[in-house]
């Protein structure tokens, strides 16, 4: 064995001969802690961040799919649907902060951009579908969830919730379209 020691002097690395090791001549099959290192690294990639991506967009789907149902089936008025839409989007707001501190971050983050996107569709619905209230709260809403989510990614350093609040902030206007023209208030928003 020969000994190796860093530059500035921190540590000293020791590198054996092993038939095992990662520095076998090419055409040997790799070691066995590789693959299952390389099997465990595409379980937590599958599982722990497509599968939890998809999970929260069926969530948020439900939520959709259930207020919907709620107002063909005529359970609960409009205004208070809206409000369990704003109630759902806060909720899902504070667990995901509370369990991106517990437990796992990936999984708190998802549940913060399921509570944005729950915010964007009670005030698009509370906007076009039930009527509300006018184009300007509305508008000036869904600006106060863009910047918010826009804070949460800065605070967080998470680039997809800054990409959540980006298409957000640019569905805005389509989101609360009428129909007329009106380019000042589009550019200026712009």
């Amino acid at each position: 064995s020969r000994l190796l020691r860093c530059p500035v002097g921190l540590e000293t690395l020791s590198f054996k001969k092993d038939p095992e090791s990662s520095f076998a001549p090419p055409g040997n099959t790799p070691p066995k802690s590789e693959k299952i290192l390389r099997d465990k690294t595409t379980e937590i990639i599958i599982g722990q961040k497509w599968l939890l991506i998809i999970g929260v967009v069926i969530m948020v789907l439900g939520l959709a799919y259930f207020l919907k149902y709620a107002m063909d089936q005529n359970w609960i008025n409009p205004s208070a649907r809206i409000f369990t839409g704003y109630l759902s989007g806060t909720v899902l707001l504070i667990l995901g902060e509370k369990l991106r501190k517990k437990l796992s971050s990936a999984f708190g983050l998802c549940l913060i951009g399921g509570g944005i996107a729950a915010l964007y569709l009670s005030t698009f619905s509370g906007f076009q579908i039930y009527h509300l209230f006018g184009q300007v709260p509305a508008f000036f809403l869904l600006i106060l969830v863009t910047v918010f989510a826009a804070t949460l990614s800065v605070v967080h350093e998470a680039k997809w919730l800054s990409v959540l609040g980006l298409a957000g902030g640019f569905a805005t206007p389509v989101l609360l379209s009428t129909g007329t023209d009106n380019a000042p208030v589009l550019f200026s928003y712009m």
